[in-house]
């Protein structure tokens, strides 16, 4: 099974085949009888029988393998060839980036001055173009911790849930930025950001008072 994603000039496999005779007649050659739909993607050394990438592998989302004839002649021209079929799979890599739904433009994010710890605050939710049974497909959340404002808030890495960590007062800070992250489980692992604010909601928690007694 090969990626669609690896270098050029990338080892495959190694064929081999014996011939008994010695000298000349059990020198074998290695070739290509047919190469099928992957006409042109491999490479095969005549000596050694190593295959190779030789063009980027594009079959996104391809589930047949490629199929490849070989051929190996001995030297002494009075031998009949010997041919293998070979199957090599080309499967999807982690090529989906996965995007935030939820929040969209415009929707707010907010939760009251009183709420106690672990109150929720918002669902967020992602989708990923790869298949949700594969791990590429698999998605979990995080927030980054790049400012103070991070430690105020947690995330659910599965459900997307944000909740409150400490006690929030808007008297005192009426607004916090989070960066949010979402990830696949895919090799290499693709993320998004998305940079939202929770504006924190007041709540009637001061009683009237005189400026100066009467």
């Amino acid at each position: 099974v090969v990626p669609e994603n690896v270098p050029i000039g990338i080892s495959v496999i190694n064929i081999t085949a014996t011939d008994p005779d010695e000298g000349l007649g059990g020198e074998i050659k290695y070739e290509f009888l047919d190469e099928g739909e992957a006409n042109g993607l491999f490479s095969i050394d005549p000596v050694s029988g190593e295959i190779k990438t030789r063009k980027d592998l594009t079959g996104r989302g391809r589930t047949d393998p490629y199929r490849l004839l070989l051929g190996a002649t001995d030297g002494g021209g009075h031998s009949g060839d010997a041919s293998l079929s070979i199957y090599i799979g080309d499967v999807s890599a982690n090529d989906g980036v996965p995007r935030f739904i939820r929040p969209a433009a415009g929707e707010e994010l907010s939760v009251s001055e009183n709420a106690t710890i672990g109150s929720p605050v918002f669902q967020v939710v992602a989708s990923d173009p790869d298949d949700p049974t594969q791990p590429s497909g698999q998605l979990f959340y995080s927030i980054q911790q790049s400012n103070a404002d991070a430690k105020s808030f947690a995330i659910d890495p599965h459900s997307g849930l944000i909740t409150t960590r400490q006690t929030l007062d808007r008297e005192r800070k009426d607004s916090y930025t989070l960066v949010l992250l979402v990830t696949d489980r895919g090799q290499p692992p693709q993320q998004s950001t998305k940079i939202v604010t929770v504006m924190i909601t007041d709540v009637d928690d001061h009683k009237p008072h005189f400026g100066r007694n009467l």
